[in-house]
């Protein structure tokens, strides 16, 4: 910035002036956007450039699952839909949120198999545009032991009295 000096900006798109020290810039979108400027003081001059990048705003999108109680050892998607910007799954443990590594983890459609109760969310970010977090999705997980049975014998006809325990409803075939 010299007194002296005549400021030239170009290209004058997004510019709100293409000459003077300081102009004001409203890149027209996402992109990498380069500008010019010549510094001239009738004598002398020098030239620079400047590269603004601009991110595509983020957006959390809505989380969303077919079944949010599963058995133990079964698989549940979650679903991502309307977000904008790169996907991390995440889980709560505890108090923090933690990055999500199986296949998946980074893609609209993510197949869980959890092991106990858990819950998630999707993390969204977008180059320099701050980060969103989708709503958070419980998964109930259901765990029934085998029942338990008691053997029992008869010696010829006669009938007897088969014994089962367990939690749930309890079927014989």
């Amino acid at each position: 910035n010299n007194s002296n000096y005549n400021y030239t900006w170009s290209p004058a798109t997004g510019l709100n002036t293409t000459t003077g020290a300081t102009v004001i810039c409203t890149p027209p979108g996402p992109g990498n956007f380069t500008y010019v400027v010549i510094g001239d003081d009738g004598a002398c001059s020098n030239v620079d450039t400047i590269t603004i990048s601009v991110g595509t705003p983020t957006v959390a999108g809505t989380a969303s699952t077919f079944q949010d109680t599963v058995c133990l050892g079964k698989t549940t998607d979650l679903i991502l839909t309307g977000s904008t910007g790169f996907i991390q799954w995440q889980s709560l443990q505890g108090s923090t949120w933690v990055d999500e590594t199986g296949p998946g983890f980074d893609s609209p459609s993510y197949t869980v198999t959890p092991t106990a109760n858990v819950t998630f969310r999707a993390y969204v970010y977008s180059g320099s545009c701050p980060p969103d977090s989708s709503n958070i999705i419980d998964i109930i997980v259901l765990s029934i032991s085998d029942p338990v049975t008691t053997n029992d014998s008869v010696c010829g006809g006669g009938s007897l009295t088969l014994l089962a325990s367990g939690t749930g409803n309890l079927n014989w075939y």
